[in-house]
């Protein structure tokens, strides 16, 4: 917002679609700027998340029966008003996404309240109620997926990991649980306790210390081929294995001393 809230055009695009705006919400009553958030942000279709958890309220929750049913009337004109707003500013050379719902929020600010654009930039933006340019999809967040929406406005690599990221906790938050890999608990799968095979290697490799007490997985394997004379080739016979069968690998054998000691 800090690039485009200093444009002079944007007073202009204002004052003409002011009227109308206006107009289309004076029978809601909108009185302060949080009211005009709140709706605004409804007819938008999105809210903000606090860190506890909540979120901003549904402003026609508990209204009476009339009021919502003219708030329904309203909301396509109001947000096809502020889309039409921000494209004319953006046709006018001012810097901005019309496309984003941030926008769209922001101008309704400065259109219904009638903000003073000629304050500082930074005391203009730091009065109003501003959303990221980008938003998490709250509808496949309740399904458990993750679907996030991001505007031209300040994206890079970083914010795209932090979207993410919020998303994945919206998700965690309002949908099902997670569907686990096969596994249990969803970690990587454990090693059997008792290998096939295990106890009968480590019998013969045991008896094969008592010949080669200082023997090591490298001295097994470089002599798996040789004959009973060697450390592999004695282990290989005990095993009943022939040359040509695989050893056991480097660190099945490096376990298999260390467990026998």
């Amino acid at each position: 917002m800090a690039g485009w809230i200093g444009y002079p055009a944007i007073g202009g695009e204002l004052a003409a679609v002011r009227p109308r705006l206006i107009a289309l919400v004076e029978p809601l009553a909108l009185l302060d700027q949080l009211i005009v958030t709140l709706v605004t942000a409804h007819f938008l279709g999105g809210v903000s998340t606090y860190p506890d958890g909540s979120e901003w309220p549904n402003p026609f929750i508990g209204a009476p029966d009339e009021v919502r049913a003219l708030a329904e009337e309203v909301q396509p004109d109001f947000v096809r008003v502020l889309r039409e707003l921000a494209t004319s500013i953006e046709t006018a050379g001012v810097p901005l996404d019309p496309a984003d719902p941030s926008v769209h929020l922001v101008l309704s600010q400065l259109a219904i309240l009638r903000v003073d654009l000629d304050r500082p930039a930074a005391e203009i933006i730091g009065g109003l109620n501003i959303w990221s340019p980008g938003f998490v999809n709250r509808e496949a967040a309740v399904r458990g997926h993750q679907a996030t929406w991001s505007s031209r406005h300040g994206r890079d690599v970083d914010f795209q990991r932090d979207l993410d990221a919020s998303a994945e906790a919206v998700a965690a938050r309002l949908g099902p649980p997670p569907i686990r890999p096969p596994y249990a608990g969803g970690h990587k799968r454990r090693r059997p306790t008792h290998e096939p095979m295990q106890e009968a290697r480590r019998s013969a490799l045991a008896k094969v210390l008592l010949t080669f007490p200082d023997t090591n997985a490298g001295e097994l394997r470089r002599t798996w081929d040789a004959g009973p004379g060697a450390p592999g080739g004695l282990l290989r016979t005990k095993l009943g294995l022939l040359p040509h069968d695989r050893p056991p690998a480097d660190t099945t054998l490096r376990r298999d001393l260390r467990d026998i000691g």
